[in-house]
């Protein structure tokens, strides 16, 4: 889906499936484009709409709440290094601005020219913590990522930090434990902070060995959700009592979700 000055762009295909795209927007001086990614298609919807965009002589800040490929961050054995083929294709685009919402990999900052992070978890757990009186409120980092990327970005003493135990032969999660529990037994309520959840099993162990510790309420801050989170466990249990997240991926509604719609302008 992509919109242009906060309207969403028409888009269609001829029967044998070349697309059209409808100049349903006006063009201004400086153009502010979103580009939330529903699929592979949209990026040729992109590259026609900037051209238009820049050919009547506008200029363009282009904002993408979730960075599409972003997990593909490495050359692997199997995989291809994705997330470098992308960046390419945007930079390419030669658009003034380029806006990504939380940001999955570093590498992306190394890749992606004209570039301006924004540090959404960081803001949304910062919210949360302002809007609710939370008893014995510690803050938890899942993994070594998170404790390095928002240790920098929240100014909060009472943290706790896990850290994962993996099978060297399949790389799955297997266990998690706690690599700091200093005051572990004053905390009542506990944030678990971190950019992504998928179906949340790494969320779900860590909720279970807070709960071992006598934590009662446990939430859930990520700026992307993905569907398959109606798949795993934290819907369907008690352990989580609400995620708060964002639209940047999710299209599904539920009572334990806090949605929050991104302000694209």
């Amino acid at each position: 889906m992509i919109q242009v000055n906060g309207k969403q762009v028409k888009v269609g295909n001829f029967p044998n499936k070349e697309s059209f795209v409808d100049v349903n927007y006006i063009v201004g001086k400086m153009n502010y484009m979103m580009f939330k990614f529903e699929g592979n298609e949209e990026f040729i919807y992109l590259k026609f709409i900037v051209d238009d965009i820049k050919i009547k002589g506008g200029k363009i800040e282009l904002t993408i709440p979730y960075l599409p490929y972003s997990r593909m961050d490495r050359q692997e054995e199997k995989r291809i290094f994705s997330l470098r083929s992308i960046s390419d294709f945007i930079n390419s685009l030669n658009v003034d601005k380029v806006i990504v919402w939380e940001h999955h990999s570093e590498v992306t900052s190394k890749l992606i020219k004209r570039l301006e992070i924004r540090n959404t978890t960081a803001e949304l757990a910062k919210k949360f913590m302002k809007e609710n009186k939370l008893d014995g409120l510690f803050l938890v980092y899942p993994d070594d990522g998170a404790v390095k990327r928002y240790k920098g970005q929240i100014d909060y003493e009472d943290v706790i930090e896990m850290k994962k135990k993996r099978d060297f032969n399949t790389g799955k999660i297997i266990d998690m434990e706690i690599s700091n529990a200093k005051n572990i037994n004053k905390c009542n309520t506990a944030i678990i902070i971190d950019d992504l959840c998928s179906r949340g099993g790494t969320f779900m162990m860590t909720a279970k060995l807070l709960k071992e510790h006598g934590v009662n309420d446990i939430y859930l801050v990520v700026t992307h959700c993905e569907d398959t989170i109606f798949d795993g466990d934290i819907l369907k249990t008690d352990y989580i009592k609400k995620v708060i997240t964002t639209d940047s991926i999710l299209s599904k509604k539920h009572e334990k979700i806090d949605l929050n719609k991104i302000n694209y302008i």
